[in-house]
């Protein structure tokens, strides 16, 4: 038997499929549910959705039972494995220790370097930015050049907007 022969064994009518499982659970009234049963004894593929249901829940119901506790003796012998692989994988852990240990100490060594360049930077006395007095020039007055000198010719506002000293 094909899959899909097997699916359509199981297909319910489209008229009966959302009641179908309100009769499993038997929630439904009482005239409702001799309705669903009279329909169940003349349909083949009604009557085995029910079944299928019915099998599924009690399955589902077998699975769900607590299990017993397997005792001490199971926990010692768990832990008893997990310490011989862990004993096993040591030699694996002696290629990585070298490694460790010399990232560990660049680490250390860049923490020095950077500690040392930023005491060295606070105490020479090295301003770490201009003052704002020493990026103006001192003949000019505001932020921007004097307006009042326009440029005589076009060459000139040209040389003016691409000169790269900005008035210096």
């Amino acid at each position: 038997m094909s899959r899909m022969d097997e699916r359509e064994q199981y297909q319910a009518c489209p008229g009966y499929e959302a009641v179908l499982e309100d009769y499993v659970s038997d929630e439904l009234s009482g005239a409702e549910k001799e309705r669903v049963a009279v329909h169940l004894h003349a349909c083949a593929g009604c009557a085995a959705a029910v079944d299928a249901t019915l099998h599924g829940r009690s399955i589902l119901r077998l699975a769900g039972d607590a299990v017993e506790d397997p005792g001490p003796f199971f926990t010692r012998r768990v832990m008893s494995r997990i310490e011989a692989l862990d004993q096993r994988s040591g030699p694996d852990r002696s290629f990585w220790k070298p490694l460790e240990i010399l990232a560990l100490r660049a680490v250390w060594a860049s923490a020095a370097a950077i500690t040392l360049l930023v005491a060295y930077g606070s105490l020479s006395g090295v301003p770490l930015k201009p003052t704002v007095a020493e990026v103006r020039s001192s003949d000019q007055v505001g932020l921007f050049a004097d307006p009042m000198s326009v440029p005589s010719s076009q060459d000139e506002m040209f040389m003016r907007i691409t000169d790269t000293r900005h008035g210096e």
